[in-house]
């Protein structure tokens, strides 16, 4: 399946996107000193989020569009 997004609606998600893998990498920098199997696990999340990431900005089109394919 291919989603359509507006150009601005393209940058709106890679701004939540990015923010959300700052706030797992920071949440793993404070558990480490605690935990760190669940410091791996929010490790693990931000990197599989960073995919997603590069995923949305190279799926950008020349008519100021993302085109997203979910497959």
């Amino acid at each position: 399946m291919i989603i359509t997004v507006s150009e601005q609606r393209g940058n709106e998600l890679i701004k939540k996107i990015r923010g959300g893998i700052i706030r797992k990498l920071d949440s793993a920098r404070i558990l480490v000193h605690y935990d760190k199997e669940m410091a791996a696990g929010f490790y693990t999340y931000a990197i599989e989020e960073f995919g997603k990431l590069l995923l949305v900005k190279e799926s950008k089109l020349a008519n100021n569009l993302y085109e997203i394919n979910t497959d």
